[in-house]
């Protein structure tokens, strides 16, 4: 982030991690002196086993931050061991298992980031979905049977009775009247348009959200926040079971910052699986990823920013039964607010 951006955002030094919960953590660090560690009475408490009971000092006068190791726990910055020394902004500073970067933040304002969808029933109304229209064609002509003429027992006196007298074979029922040809026809071809209008519907819903949620971002100065807006978004945007958007680390790959979100409104956290991030960062574009026997998927698309550096990525799925399978509209908008996800991400966590 330039001096000119940080002046103009107000942004800090400050630690930001990823909690035993699985949630980010952003701690400013104060001037003067902090005692980080797994005991209650540190400044910055990491309850984690691999983190000793009090690690490290970090000392911080104006912009200029010094590590103070305290020789009990494993301590390392920029995975290289490390006893003392300063810390800039960008650097990872792991202790134990726990990976804390040092960057340059916008202190968080208070912003309503919206409920959460309260149900499955009630996130398919808000994404638009319709049901495909099943009204019957009308039967052409009349399908029943020719009732047989009863008069016809009258004249076989005399002669015995066979299972074809009792039993007349039914007549072919009459031909279809064109104009009932006609009729099915024109009816057949309004339900196709029904059709084609409900999808058109629905796709204007998708880009005026995916509009609303550009806007979003680029009125927001807290990263962590937007990364929040646009896990959600996805839900809408893309009527997906699951989205989830990554922060990565300094060194363009491993994760340190992620925000998932599911329509069911649970907490559960599985985040994205390792194969997928490399295969977005490989090949830089959005990646489609297959659905399983489901056959629904999702898109994955890495967040680059205008140096080409990976600044994270976006990822959603779709996993419901039933679901609208991916279609070029899906990745137009998939490409076009991961550009302006990253182009808002880049000044603040540069």
């Amino acid at each position: 982030m330039t001096e000119r951006a940080t002046a103009r955002l107000g942004a800090d030094l400050s630690l930001v991690f990823t909690d035993s919960a699985g949630q980010p953590r952003i701690f400013p660090v104060p001037q003067g002196t902090t005692t980080i560690g797994r005991s209650g009475d540190n400044d910055l408490v990491l309850p984690e086993e691999s983190v000793a009971a009090h690690q490290v000092v970090v000392l911080r006068d104006g912009d200029r931050i010094e590590l103070r190791d305290l020789f009990s726990g494993e301590t390392k910055v920029n995975d290289a061991a490390c006893r003392s020394g300063p810390l800039q902004a960008g650097d990872v500073l792991a202790l134990g298992q726990v990976r804390l970067r040092l960057m340059k933040v916008v202190p968080r304002r208070t912003a309503a980031l919206g409920p959460r969808l309260a149900s499955p029933d009630d996130a398919r109304t808000d994404t638009g979905r319709l049901a495909r229209p099943t009204a019957a064609l009308p039967r052409p002509g009349s399908d029943r049977l020719a009732r047989p003429d009863l008069r016809a027992s009258t004249q076989r006196v005399g002669r015995a009775s066979s299972d074809t007298d009792r039993h007349p074979p039914p007549q072919e029922p009459p031909a279809p009247a064109p104009e009932a040809l006609a009729r099915a026809r024109d009816e057949g071809r309004e339900e196709g348009r029904a059709e084609a209008r409900a999808r058109e519907a629905q796709r204007e819903r998708r880009i005026a959200r995916a509009r609303q949620l550009s806007e979003e971002m680029h009125t927001e100065d807290d990263f962590e926040v937007i990364l929040e807006r646009v896990a959600l978004g996805f839900l809408d945007v893309f009527g997906a079971d699951r989205a989830v958007t990554i922060l990565f680390e300094e060194d363009g790959r491993n994760p340190l910052l992620t925000v998932e979100r599911r329509r069911d409104g649970t907490d559960e956290g599985t985040g994205v699986a390792q194969e997928i991030v490399d295969r977005c960062l490989q090949v830089r574009t959005v990646v489609r990823v297959a659905g399983g026997h489901q056959g629904l998927g999702g898109l994955a698309a890495p967040l680059l920013s205008r140096s080409g550096k990976a600044l994270g990525m976006l990822y959603f799925e779709r996993v419901t039964a039933g679901g609208e399978p991916l279609d070029a509209t899906d990745g137009h908008l998939m490409s076009m607010l991961t550009n302006q996800a990253a182009a808002v991400l880049a000044p603040l966590v540069g």
